[in-house]
């Protein structure tokens, strides 16, 4: 059994329910300033046009996906081991609600991919009733070698619900 079999059965049996979410693409909405930024009230004052998501965009390609994931706060015990170098580069300054994130590269025919997330509240991942963003994800390669083995990503507590 390789190491990715193994650590897919290991999450099978022990991982968290996770959702991810990620929003891509879409047309800019017509409440977007010069400046690039939303105007709500526009929104308003057009109650029956579509609403756009944090980037200001309509449409885009949706995943939202059930995965399994182990996930533990940076404060606890078993992330301790964690060097304040590599902790630092994850998260910059840790805060409190910070987390570490260990998810497969592929669940259930869905491809994961944490690069190029957005910081707006449009892609996050649902934890324990919270939502976080990726503020770093590093593919980690197999300890054999070859391809990489699984993610690793740095989890902030998002502080508000998404805007409407």
């Amino acid at each position: 059994m390789s190491n990715v079999a193994r650590f897919l059965a290991l999450l099978s049996l022990n991982g968290s329910d996770v959702t991810y979410h990620r929003e891509q693409g879409g047309t800019l909405c017509p409440c977007r300033t010069p400046e690039g930024y939303r105007d709500l009230k526009w929104h308003r004052d057009n109650p029956g046009a579509p609403i756009c998501n944090e980037e200001g965009r309509l449409a885009g390609g949706i995943t939202d996906a059930a995965i399994k994931g182990f996930v533990q706060g940076v404060q606890a015990g078993a992330v301790r081991r964690l060097t304040s170098e590599y902790a630092q580069q994850l998260f910059g300054e840790v805060e409190m609600d910070d987390q570490l994130g260990i998810f497969p590269l592929v669940w259930n025919g869905v491809s994961l991919d944490f690069y190029d997330w957005s910081q707006t509240g449009a892609d996050f991942i649902m934890y324990d009733g919270r939502r976080f963003t990726v503020v770093s994800a590093n593919k980690v390669p197999d300890p054999d070698g070859g391809l990489p083995h699984h993610w690793e990503a740095g989890l902030r507590l998002m502080k508000t619900e998404r805007p409407a």
